[in-house]
């Protein structure tokens, strides 16, 4: 199991301004999607959750909200919870092989 908390230091920081902790009673799942939204994806995965009646979170990445404004506006109007995951995002194997990693 990946456990991850964020540093004492955030919390200090951003205060209540974001949530850290949601508390529960009994067993409970928080689906969560990453990377999006794409054209290619994120409409399908809406669709799917709405036949079920789930309810996600998105960690979006800036930039692929500005280039797919309307599947961001589906995720919203459908009711699921939208975060950040940063405004470009790398693509790791990409950097490996073009000798960008300090490890290579």
């Amino acid at each position: 199991m990946y456990l991850v908390k964020s540093p004492l230091f955030y919390r200090w920081l951003f205060g209540n301004k974001l949530i850290w902790r949601i508390p529960v009673t009994e067993k409970t799942l928080f689906l969560t999607f990453d990377d999006g939204p794409v054209p290619e994806t994120t409409p399908g995965i809406i669709s799917i959750l709405a036949r079920y009646g789930i309810k996600a979170t998105f960690f979006c990445v800036g930039e692929n909200v500005k280039k797919h404004p309307s599947e961001f506006e589906c995720l919203l109007s459908a009711g699921h919870a939208v975060g950040c995951h940063t405004f470009n995002h790398l693509k790791g194997w990409e950097l490996l092989n073009n000798g960008l990693c300090g490890e290579c």
